[in-house]
């Protein structure tokens, strides 16, 4: 968890265009170049059946960025926030189990294509 939360974790905050709710495109830009970069360590996670671990870090650290999903109510907040690091921890474990063979602009753009119909539909 340590090492995950310090060290392999997605940190939004290293990049503030990616917080920003106006900017989920970049978002998932960035996670996209991030499940690729970081497959050796989300294999791992995912061959001993850990993945659950990178979701814990991910849903904190994005809680933590005080500007991603900054616009809407703290109640509805923490219910986006949870949905969003669910289903960006299962296409990381998804990426894996197929081989990991999907480039960063196809995970971007399944992604983007995911959440962008839903609350992000008005910031694309």
């Amino acid at each position: 968890m340590y090492e995950l939360s310090h060290n392999c974790c997605f940190l939004p905050e290293e990049n503030d265009t990616s917080c920003h709710s106006a900017m989920f495109r970049s978002f998932c830009e960035g996670y996209s170049r991030y499940i690729v970069e970081k497959k050796h360590i989300i294999s791992l996670l995912v061959k001993n059946d850990m993945i659950h671990f990178l979701y814990d870090v991910q849903y904190k650290s994005l809680m933590d960025c005080e500007y991603f999903i900054s616009d809407v109510s703290d109640d509805s907040r923490i219910f986006i926030v949870d949905f969003i690091a669910s289903g960006m921890n299962s296409i990381a474990k998804n990426y894996i189990l197929t081989g990991a063979k999907a480039d960063v602009s196809f995970l971007e753009k399944l992604m983007f294509s995911l959440y962008g119909g839903l609350y992000f539909k008005n910031y694309s």
